[in-house]
This record gives structure tokens, C-alpha cells and sequence, in this order.
């Protein structure tokens, strides 16, 4: 769980204002590879000396909630998976304001130092068990000044304050033309997948996969080796997930929305798996099979659909990501049509370390001496010839006569 920040910091950042356009936007960029995202970072816009402004940048404060301006700009960095409800701008922050729920939901603001006008806000939220933070929107509302040195200031204090509170890593996904990607790769945000989401109107209706069961307590480290074996090792280090990730209680407790599983078992051992977290608005479902058994995908889906068809009618999207490409023809044909391709991305922290102190005891030094020798019995020892000798005489001496006393009859 994340610590109340205790530190005062705060980020000073000028930024200069934009002659040219204020609606314009990044140029556009072409697609980035399914298994290797991009490692190049986006082309900025071309900076142009004007007037600039002090703006500093801290935490979310009750005061706040009174001077909150309508944001021009929003860019959402957790889609699906944060429905727009939650990432509205005053719920966002009356969340990162109260004292139950402040550590859950960070939220910094951006605001000039002179009259204090709100010119930013970033959302992040604490979720899993080690309370990783995700960032989940970020708006801005820079008037006639470039917004891009606002989210990198945002982003900038947010990593530190993280940091000071033990969080190691923090994640977002940003869409491939989106204006923040450039940001996230100016503070380190380094890309580690590309994902696909698809999207459909409502839940289709398929026919029910028989062998597909729902997942139980005792099936959460079957999937953990399902997904070890099923996902690339660069991407395995990135997310550093545990078999707690696969715990359907531990997900509704974290994010506060139903959630339900499925999966299935070949040979004792979890080959296909499926998870859908129900939002007020929509389904979110997230699929894993093994190579040598993708034949199980459409019986998979059949199950899912239909357990999700008996809710009540609402959009539906699933996450593929560019290892799990194969499945894009299935879903469109069942109704499902490509949304947005977004890329995945994590900053790792500093994280505390314990030095191991070496302890060196010194000894007097002594001179090295010959070992002491055992004595041996006498019998292994070769005798004198002269003691020899007079052992044999006095064996061959007689013996004394011996004298009995006694009374005569």
C-alpha cells in the first residue's frame, strides 16, 4: 500500500507559448511492429520562442475542487480497463483528495505560480497486489501555450512522488498517434507491447463451448504457468505479474467491478483461459491460449459470450495484443471491428536497496610448525638385540619352588 507523500516538493517548469495553431497535433506516424514496439521517440512539435510562465506542480488538494476549469484536451492512458465514468475530471480528483481513497488515485495538478490557474491534471491509480501505478487520463488545458512541457512536468513530479512512496513501477498505454506518447518516452516510459483493441455493440450469440468450465480458487497457479509459457519473456518482465494477478477476488477488490473467469484444462494443466471485468457501460475481456491448442479458441469465446449475454445489454471489448494476433480473424468474424492500437509502456523507479555489509575478523598470525607425532604402542616398536636377549633369559630362568603350609595327620 502506498504511503501518504510526505515531502513539499514542488516541480517549476516554463513553458513558451504556441504561435501557431493551438488545435494542431503530432504528425502522424506509421504502425508500430506487433512483436517490437518502436524504440525511436515521436517527433515533437518545433519549438518557437514567445512569452513564457512559471507553473509549478504538486498533489490534488481540497481547494482544488473549486477551481476546477473545463479541460480542452484529454488524453486517456488506461483504455478500456478505466471506464469513462471514473476517469471524469471532478470525480478523479475528489478521489485523489480524500483521505480513504488518496492513496489509491494519485492525482497532480498544474497550475501557474502567479494566480493560480489550473493548467493540467494527471490520474494515476494503485492497483495489484505490489500497488503499481496506472496512469488513467491526463488533461490539459493550456489556453494559447503548448501543453507539451505541462504533461512532461506532470509526469515528471508523478515519478518522483512515486518513487518517495516505494512504488517501483509505473505503467499507460497511449494510443499510437497520440500527442503523450512523446512525453512518456521524454521521461522514460520505455514500450514493451502493442495491443489491438476490438470492439462490438453488444455481446454476440454463439453456441456453448462444452468443455469450458469456470475458474476456481485452486486454478489461479495452473493459469500463472499458462501465461509464462504462452507470453514472451521481455514482456513477462515487463508487466512482473504474479499468480495473484489471476485471482478474480483480488481483481474486484482492486478495481471495485465484477469480475469472472474461465478456463480450460487438458492433461491437468490450464491450456486456454478467459477473464471479462463488467463496467456499468461495458465488457472487458482479456484471452490467453496456447499455441498448440488455439483450435479451443472459438469454443472458449462461445462460453464466455453466452455467460455474458444473460447481463444486461452493453459494449463489449476484447484486448489482443501483438503476440496474440492469430485471433483477430475470428473476433471480426463474430462481429468485432478494430478500434484503436495502442501502446503499452512502464517506468521503472528507484528502488531502495540494502547494502550487505562484510565483516573481515582478523587472527594473530603463527608461524606454521610441524605437527606433534603420536606415540605408538611399544609392541609396533623394534627392540634392542641387548634387550632382546635378556628377555629371553629370564623367561628360560626356572621358576621358584612353592611352599604350602600345612599340619600333619
Amino acid at each position: 500500500m502506498a504511503t501518504l507523500s510526505r515531502h513539499d516538493a514542488r516541480g517549476i517548469i516554463r513553458i513558451p507559448s504556441w504561435h501557431n495553431d493551438p488545435t494542431a497535433t503530432f504528425a502522424q506516424e506509421a504502425d508500430m511492429p506487433d512483436e517490437t514496439p518502436e524504440t525511436s521517440t515521436p517527433p515533437s512539435k518545433p519549438a518557437q520562442v514567445g512569452p513564457s510562465i512559471d507553473v509549478e506542480v504538486r498533489r490534488a488538494r481540497a481547494s482544488d475542487l473549486f477551481a476546477f476549469p473545463r479541460f480542452s484536451k484529454e488524453y486517456p492512458l488506461n483504455f478500456p480497463e478505466t471506464p469513462e465514468a471514473e476517469i471524469g475530471s471532478f470525480r478523479s480528483v475528489m478521489m485523489g483528495v480524500l483521505p480513504f481513497s488518496r492513496d489509491d488515485h494519485p492525482t497532480f495538478i498544474a497550475r501557474t505560480a502567479s494566480d493560480h490557474r489550473v493548467l493540467g491534471a494527471a490520474h494515476f491509480r494503485a492497483v495489484g497486489p505490489d500497488q503499481r501505478w496506472m496512469a488513467t487520463c491526463i488533461r490539459t488545458n493550456p489556453g494559447v501555450y503548448d501543453d507539451e512541457p505541462i504533461v512532461i512536468g506532470m509526469l515528471h513530479h508523478a515519478i518522483q512522488d512515486a518513487g518517495f512512496n516505494g512504488v517501483k513501477r509505473l505503467y499507460a498505454k497511449a494510443e499510437m498517434d497520440s500527442p503523450v506518447r512523446g512525453p512518456l518516452r521524454t521521461m522514460g516510459f520505455t514500450p514493451y507491447m502493442t495491443e489491438t483493441i476490438m470492439a462490438a455493440p453488444h455481446v454476440p450469440v454463439l453456441s456453448s463451448g462444452g468443455s469450458v468450465r469456470t475458474l476456481d480458487q485452486t486454478d489461479v497457479w495452473a493459469i500463472h504457468q499458462l501465461y509464462i509459457h504462452s507470453t514472451p519473456r521481455d514482456v513477462q518482465y515487463a508487466e512482473a505479474f504474479t499468480s495473484h494477478n489471476w485471482d478474480v477476488g483480488t481483481v474486484h477488490r482492486d478495481r471495485g467491478h465484477e469480475c469472472r473467469a474461465w478456463c480450460i484444462i487438458r492433461d491437468f494443466e490450464a491450456v486456454a483461459y478467459a477473464r471479462a471485468i463488467s463496467h456499468r457501460d461495458a465488457h472487458v475481456v482479456d484471452l490467453m491460449v496456447a499455441r498448440e491448442w488455439r483450435s479451443l479458441l472459438p469454443d472458449l469465446l462461445a462460453e464466455v459470450f453466452r455467460q455474458l449475454s444473460s447481463m444486461s445489454s452493453r459494449r463489449v471489448y476484447v484486448s489482443v495484443r501483438g503476440y496474440q494476433r492469430e485471433m483477430i480473424p475470428l473476433l471480426e468474424h463474430y462481429g468485432f471491428a478494430a478500434q484503436v492500437q495502442q501502446e503499452l509502456s512502464v517506468r521503472y523507479t528507484t528502488a531502495s536497496m540494502r547494502s550487505s555489509v562484510i565483516s573481515v575478523e582478523s587472527y594473530a598470525h603463527e608461524p606454521a610448525k610441524e605437527p606433534a607425532t603420536r606415540r605408538v604402542p611399544s609392541f609396533f616398536r623394534r627392540q634392542p638385540p641387548e634387550e632382546a636377549e635378556e628377555r629371553r633369559r629370564r623367561s628360560a630362568r626356572p621358576s621358584e619352588p612353592t611352599h604350602v603350609s600345612g599340619h600333619p595327620e
